[in-house]
């Protein structure tokens, strides 16, 4: 007998082989970096027991969440890793998250016991799921009629007032996630209405996020989430669509607010992806391990005292044990001794402390910082997942445009370029599809909508930021697929295309708000860049259909009222019109690019090449480079020098919040 069970991919062979031998099947979900499935891995399917019961009666299936998130969306009961009991044609049974041996092995014999006995029961369950779905299918065109307005806005920065931890940050209280959607959406409502709460609450959030063990005080980017209520204590997996997320919202938050610590935490990020997720090209790996070793629970992140006092000398490490809150006793509960480092204190009081000046702290700080680092790094460090996710690179690409403009770092700009471009060589099959991940080389899981809409949006940041035809082009080519493989009749879009994959609840096509949010932002985007009005009409039909959801979700679908108020609260729009290798065209559009506004599009017109685009959108062509600032029907003067945009743009600013903030008649 093995010692562990032969896993079988989620394919039609293993469901074939399941109704053959008329087997119910053990479906395991689970990631590289989750640290309770490598428990569960090492602990219940190991033991021997388990795994006679498994081979003997079950059809076991392993499924990596990351690489199959259609799976994962509709089998995920609560956590990694999920136990599904499934029948012999993927329907759900039941299950949970970790099951510890002797328990596994009692539901194993049970759910199959209940299998056999209650078939015609399991059959009849379904048909009525079926039905059920079958029904609201077909009512969600009846909502379409409430339309969208600023109250879905209103109502989602409602939900982030109702629960905001205003003391310690973030939303709701532990475990804590990181949450980037609400801090945007809260910089906007502040940008617009001087929401004085909004931007407290973004602030105090991005504060105690980047003093907490959620980020990586050494090493510099994010865990996943934190454990408890103060961002002390993170579960240690560190994955690319966070950090990415992160960066983001502090590049945002440098904006508004000003703050140039935010400046740092933003380059910590930059330099973990780089450093450690980079891969051979312009893209990034997944993710890596919270452990290196069985059991360590983040062992790599975290340190004990005399750790600390071999790798540093006297002041040093009393620098390092007072401002990152070291005890003797640390802090992981799993781990007795070890400490996830977290900002105990301001540099004021580490000066009081050590007896010195505040500039002396930090230096000493800094020494022992990068001294820790060092020592850290003659560990052996955890894995790095080498999955290339298409729609996680689009985040990354995203990341590096915002990072550029906030920050002006060299290469950020070509670095999001280079993403953008790579995905669009290796990742888009020849009908137009995007695939979800690269493996090995290897495009694999095409057609999701996630992948879709996601790289559509880099595409337009791309052009946004080049005034490259091309982008617009893939863009439109990737909406087109859209709408050809994955439109519902209901309105919206389905979440993936109909495969022979569809075993079980996979062969129900479902709407995620998530993936139609960013959907209907590509398509909002690309009817302001083109004037075409067919994509505003689909953008608002997938927005109107996911409106139940949202009333359902709160704050977790933040994504979705910024899709909502992209439509609603027409964006300025920063048109540059000129040739575009005039060094006065290219000095505006920088300009424009680098111009603070949450809500703004940018374009570059060539009076040549994009005559048909200037026909559209209404635009003459000038006698000299000259940039437009429009928002509807509102327009500032024209504008001819870089110098003269900040000057136009706020005395535009400042009418648009008095419209704004003007009580209704």
């Amino acid at each position: 007998m093995p010692c562990t069970i032969t896993w079988l991919n989620w394919s039609a062979e293993a469901f074939a082989r399941a109704r053959a031998e008329d087997k119910p099947v053990l479906l395991d979900i689970g990631a590289t970096w989750c640290h309770w499935c490598h428990v569960m891995q090492r602990t219940t399917y190991s033991d021997p027991e388990v795994v006679e019961v498994v081979e003997e009666q079950y059809i076991p299936v392993h499924v990596d969440a990351d690489a199959r998130p259609d799976i994962n969306s509709r089998y995920n009961r609560g956590g990694w890793p999920t136990t599904a009991f499934l029948t012999p044609d993927g329907e759900f049974m039941g299950g949970g998250t970790y099951i510890p041996p002797a328990q596994m092995k009692r539901q194993l014999l049970d759910y199959a016991a209940f299998y056999h006995q209650n078939t015609a029961e399991i059959r009849r369950k379904v048909d009525e799921s079926r039905k059920k779905h079958q029904d609201k299918e077909q009512g969600a065109a009846a909502i379409v009629g409430e339309g969208l307005d600023n109250t879905v806005v209103d109502q989602a920065v409602a939900e982030i007032r109702a629960h905001a931890d205003m003391q310690r940050g973030g939303l709701g209280r532990a475990p804590k996630f990181p949450h980037p959607e609400p801090i945007t959406l809260a910089l906007l409502r502040y940008h617009g209405h001087r929401d004085e709460t909004m931007l407290n609450f973004a602030g105090t959030t991005l504060d105690a996020m980047a003093a907490g063990g959620l980020r990586d005080q050494i090493g510099g980017g994010f865990h996943r989430y934190a454990i408890d209520g103060d961002w002390h204590l993170p579960h240690f997996e560190k994955l690319l669509d966070v950090n990415a997320a992160m960066l983001s919202a502090y590049a945002a938050g440098y904006r508004a607010l000003g703050n140039a610590s935010y400046r740092e935490v933003a380059e910590g990020i930059m330099c973990f992806m780089e450093d450690v997720l980079s891969s051979s090209g312009p893209c990034f790996y997944s993710s890596q391990d919270a452990d290196t070793r069985e059991g360590d629970d983040g062992a790599y992140f975290t340190w004990t005292l005399s750790e600390v006092e071999d790798a540093l000398p006297g002041q040093q490490a009393e620098a390092a044990r007072a401002f990152y809150g070291m005890t003797p006793a640390g802090n992981i509960q799993s781990t007795p001794g070890r400490n996830a480092l977290y900002q105990a204190m301001s540099h004021e009081q580490l000066a009081a402390r050590l007896g010195g000046a505040v500039a002396d702290a930090k230096a000493t700080l800094a020494e022992a910082t990068t001294a820790l680092e060092e020592a850290r790094s003659r560990r052996q460090p955890p894995d790095v997942d080498k999955k290339i996710i298409t729609n996680w690179n689009c985040l990354a690409a995203e990341a590096y445009f915002d990072a550029w403009e906030a920050f002006g770092r060299a290469g950020c700009r070509s670095r999001a370029l280079a993403i953008v471009d790579f995905l669009l060589y290796h990742a888009v099959g020849p009908e137009g599809e995007a695939c979800h991940y690269l493996k090995d080389d290897l495009p694999r899981v095409p057609g999701l909508l996630t992948d879709q809409a996601s790289l559509a949006n880099a595409c337009l940041d791309a052009y946004e930021t080049t005034g490259s035809r091309k982008y617009l082009y893939h863009a439109q080519e990737l909406v087109r697929i859209i709408d050809q493989t994955l439109a519902s009749p209901s309105g919206g879009y389905f979440d993936r295309p109909a495969t022979d994959e569809g075993h079980g609840e996979l062969a129900i096509r479902t709407r995620s708000i998530f993936d139609n949010a960013e959907t209907a932002r590509a398509l909002a985007r690309l009817h302001m860049l083109t004037g075409e009005a067919g994509y505003l009409d689909h953008a608002r039909l997938a927005l109107a259909v996911m409106r139940p959801e949202f009333a359902k979700l709160g704050y977790l679908a933040a994504g979705y009222a910024l899709a909502v108020d992209l439509l609603v609260n027409y964006p300025v729009e920063l048109v540059t019109v000129g040739p575009p290798d005039s060094p006065q065209t290219r000095a505006l559009h920088e300009a424009a690019l680098k111009l603070y506004e949450p809500r703004r599009m940018v374009q570059l017109l060539d009076p040549t090449a994009d005559a048909d685009l200037m026909t559209k959108k209404g635009y003459a062509t000038p006698d000299k480079p000259t940039l437009f600032m429009c928002r509807n029907a509102a327009c500032a003067p024209p504008i001819h020098t870089p110098e003269q945009l900040q000057e136009a743009y706020e005395h535009f600013e400042a009418d648009l919040l008095a419209s704004a903030t003007q009580p209704a008649a």
